[in-house]
């Protein structure tokens, strides 16, 4: 029995084991934008700056980012969105607006700042790729937006399925709203909404629990509202 139990922990630390690491790795719960490069500069020089050790960041999906973060492959991953995750920590570390996504020569691209009433003769879209952001604007609707106001369809998670909704169909994907990061398709433009029509969704750190690995620490103490000056998503933008 006692083999057993020593062979039994050979595996989980051969399966758990991760070639060492001198920089952190943080990965996103997004799908890959076409700003993607950009956008992860960005925020791995806001990392590196803030806590002085060289970083990584990634995407991908959250069956993948949770893998990463179990394995011990990642110190951390961020949701856009509501995210409850019983076996890991999970702090908001800030709220982003709710844009609309849609082609530059849409007359309301014009516009800073959208009300609900313009988006009610809109073909409207959520985007298949963020999971934690429409599960919350899903509840959203059922907490106190009148789902007959905005009624989403399907779309198609490619090129051609976005730009038909965009170009052709003159609808708009409701997604994330980052101002200097929020740039996810060429030739398109994220206007935010109202947050008093639409209300800001929250951005979710999800660390290991227990022992805190020392770039994982250091990701906290950057980004914890607790820890830390109080954290805002445009400083990364600034960055």
């Amino acid at each position: 029995r006692t083999l057993e139990e020593i062979d039994s922990l050979e595996k989980t630390f051969q399966v758990r084991s991760t070639p060492p690491r001198s920089h952190l790795d943080i990965e996103l719960c997004i799908p890959r934008t076409a700003n993607f490069s950009y956008m992860s500069q960005k925020i791995s020089n806001f990392l590196a700056k803030g806590t002085g050790i060289a970083a990584r960041v990634g995407y991908g999906s959250y069956e993948r980012c949770v893998q990463r973060l179990d394995m011990g492959s990642a110190d951390a991953i961020i949701t856009i969105g509501e995210t409850c995750l019983d076996d890991y920590e999970v702090n908001v570390i800030d709220r982003v607006d709710v844009g609309a996504l849609m082609v530059d020569d849409n007359p309301l691209a014009a516009k800073d700042l959208l009300a609900l009433p313009d988006l009610e003769e809109m073909p409207l879209y959520l985007s298949p790729g963020f999971a934690f952001f429409n599960d919350t604007m899903l509840e959203t609707l059922k907490d106190g937006i009148d789902a007959a106001r905005l009624e989403f369809r399907a779309l198609k998670m490619s090129i051609f399925g976005i730009y038909d909704a965009l170009a052709k169909q003159s609808g708009c994907v409701i997604m994330p709203s980052i101002p200097g990061i929020d740039e996810w398709l060429p030739q398109c433009s994220t206007v935010p909404i109202d947050s008093h029509d639409v209300p800001r969704v929250p951005l979710c750190l999800v660390t290991p629990m227990g022992d805190k690995s020392s770039y994982c620490a250091a990701i906290e103490e950057l980004l914890l509202p607790q820890r830390s000056e109080r954290f805002s998503i445009s400083r990364i933008a600034d960055a």
